[in-house]
């Protein structure tokens, strides 16, 4: 089984001979189910289910020339319209074992309905209407132009890097992702281009700030993310459209931080 903790993203597959595993019987389905690896993306299961070698490492997913067989074969809550470019380019690049949407879980009595959106503390958005009847729950609250939303988070400055994710293992490395970013926006300063590869321009190899604050970081607020950056493309692109004073960074999947662990 290939399981995404936490996400949840998972994949059942048999396991590969002489490989340790757990199992899990499903007497009334008939279904062996083997935990193999773990992963900290939905995308991460798409190269999984395609049969590439090494799934989980950005920029090198060990798919070589096309893979020939597959130890991975289902994988749930798959997300594949927020990652249409990835999934699309995988049934481009690898159509012998690329996978294949059998459908919404929506649609099912066990399914659900998924959304997207940012999480603010209600002690933040309270204290920013009490103020100056600023709406934290609108984007435009959040426009520098007109609002100084950032005075309500902590700056920048008080995160403990160390708990962090280097940009290079995030989807800040996704050439792809990040170059639709940049034609999409036009913010060309916010990546690096090297020998055609495109790449997010990180600030002490961990943090992204959009354009608004770039200059000033200590007018930015801090979106923290899971994963290796889930949903972080879109957010790079709503700060910058909306004028969003925004550093971003990820964490991975370790349990929530608290105040105390967060600061340095």
């Amino acid at each position: 089984m290939f399981i995404f903790v936490l996400f949840p993203s998972i994949s059942f597959s048999p396991p590969k001979p002489s490989e340790p595993t757990t199992r899990c019987n499903h007497p009334s389905s008939g279904y062996n189910v083997t935990e193999r690896l773990t992963g900290a993306a939905t995308v991460d299961a798409y190269f999984a289910v395609a049969g590439c070698l090494t799934p989980t490492i950005i920029g090198n997913r060990g798919c070589g020339d096309g893979p020939a067989v597959t130890y991975s074969h289902v994988s749930l809550e798959a997300w594949t319209e927020g990652y249409a470019a990835t999934w699309e380019q995988i049934q481009t690049d690898y159509p012998a074992t690329a996978p294949v949407n059998v459908g919404n879980m929506g649609a099912t009595a066990v399914g659900y309905d998924g959304k997207v959106s940012f999480y603010i503390g209600r002690g933040v958005k309270e204290a920013a209407w009490e103020s100056e009847g600023l709406n934290l729950d609108f984007f435009r609250g959040y426009n520098i132009s007109w609002h100084l939303a950032a005075k309500y988070f902590d700056p920048p400055s008080v995160v403990n890097n160390s708990l962090l994710l280097p940009c290079n293992v995030t989807r800040l490395w996704i050439s792809r992702v990040m170059q639709f970013y940049a034609e999409l926006t036009g913010d060309w300063d916010g990546v690096d281009v090297n020998d055609g590869v495109v790449t997010a321009k990180c600030w002490e190899g961990k943090f992204w700030y959009a354009p608004s604050c770039r200059g000033n970081s200590s007018g930015c607020f801090v979106l923290l993310t899971g994963g290796n950056g889930w949903d972080l493309e879109n957010s790079m692109q709503k700060a910058t459209a909306w004028n969003m004073p925004m550093a971003a960074w990820s964490k991975g999947w370790a349990p929530l931080l608290t105040d105390e662990t967060f600061r340095t």
